[in-house]
């Protein structure tokens, strides 16, 4: 943990210590005594929970909120996303789903025993995330309170390159045991410990099909690169005065290096040669403040590459080339052949938000 670039190490914790809790108390703590110390001075804060990352941990009261809530599964869970994603316009209205691969199991294909323990996993996950969301809050809150809430933008980004598949075919319980061990955790002593899941005794994973089914409607997860379930992240920005209330949806190609410039734009402050008398990198970010007050506003970053694990993929002004995953992204081994092996695929994302029909034979 490293707080305003400094180490902290936690001892005499609570039994029911959760880091989340914590890092939101600290920021409001932080946020106070700024105030007090300089009333007028500018403030800046960098509120980075680990939440959706693994291990998936919660309070168990608020697992509890979701008990139930994913009996149906991961296909309906997915189409139900993408029905809600239309209906709020967060998505265009001709955008795809795009199908499961073939390697991700049905939901009706699993027993009843699978079924109650993945459908505890993704309650897990649930409980984590609506957590996190409420220390947010906490902090937005107070932020508010205070008096300052017209004075200070916001930005706020979710998720881990998207869902992860990491947790393979059946989920985990112990990632430290699997990923280090190749521990095997049969399906029926994680469903004699389904009260423990998402608890201190528990490093666990959801399985494959949940990280795909909150990727909906793109293809693939986590770990592939290749692929907008791989790499696109929702963003939230809030601004009084500078971004319309209301809400609107940004279609600008964004990426994550343009949060920096983008600060210090709005910030008015120059991007520094020097922080700490170390010579910075020249920035690869291109601010996107352009976009606050102009919604259809050309995009000024038309070029992006991306890479991981051999799934690759350039972006140039609206088309996406990319290759097609040959290594299952729960396989930890080495990955056999050459690079030049895998398979390209094309999409032009105006016409195809989702990713969803490839054209490579067309052009």
């Amino acid at each position: 943990l490293v707080r305003n670039g400094g180490d902290v190490y936690l001892s005499n914790k609570p039994a029911d210590y959760i880091l989340d809790r914590d890092l939101a108390d600290n920021a409001i703590q932080w946020l106070h005594t700024q105030k007090a110390a300089a009333p007028d001075k500018p403030f800046f804060i960098y509120f980075a929970p680990g939440t959706a990352h693994s291990p998936h941990q919660a309070p168990a009261d608020w697992i509890a909120k979701f008990r139930g809530r994913f009996d149906r599964g991961w296909d309906a869970v997915r189409r139900d996303t993408f029905a809600r994603e239309k209906a709020l316009g967060i998505i265009p209205a001709n955008a795809d789903l795009t199908s499961r691969p073939d390697v991700i199991p049905d939901w009706d294909s699993l027993s009843a025993e699978e079924k109650r323990v993945q459908a505890r996993a993704m309650e897990v996950f649930a409980g984590m995330l609506a957590f996190q969301d409420a220390q947010f809050g906490r902090l937005l809150d107070e932020i508010d309170r205070m008096g300052i809430a017209d004075n200070t933008l916001i930005m706020f980004v979710e998720g881990d390159n998207g869902g992860t598949p990491e947790g393979g075919l059946h989920g985990e319980l112990n990632e430290g045991g699997v990923m280090a061990n190749g521990l095997d955790e049969p399906v029926s002593e994680m469903a004699a410990r389904l009260d423990q899941m998402g608890g201190p005794n528990t490093m666990g994973k959801y399985s494959v099909g949940w990280g795909w089914a909150t990727n909906s409607p793109f293809q693939w997860t986590k770990q592939v690169a290749s692929h907008l379930g791989g790499t696109r992240n929702p963003l939230v920005v809030v601004w009084p005065g500078h971004v319309p209330a209301g809400g609107s949806v940004r279609g600008q190609y964004t990426y994550v290096a343009d949060i920096y410039p983008t600060l210090l734009e709005a910030a008015g402050v120059p991007v520094p040669a020097e922080v700490e008398g170390a010579r910075q990198q020249p920035l690869d970010g291109i601010s996107f403040a352009y976009s606050f007050a102009q919604p259809s506003a050309a995009s000024q970053r038309t070029q992006q590459i991306y890479e991981l694990f051999g799934n690759r993929a350039i972006y140039d002004d609206g088309w996406l080339a990319n290759t097609r995953p040959k290594r299952l992204p729960w396989y930890y081994g080495p990955t056999s052949g050459s690079p030049l092996d895998y398979q390209w695929e094309l999409y032009y994302l105006p016409d195809d938000y989702s990713q969803a029909h490839d054209i490579a034979a067309k052009h």
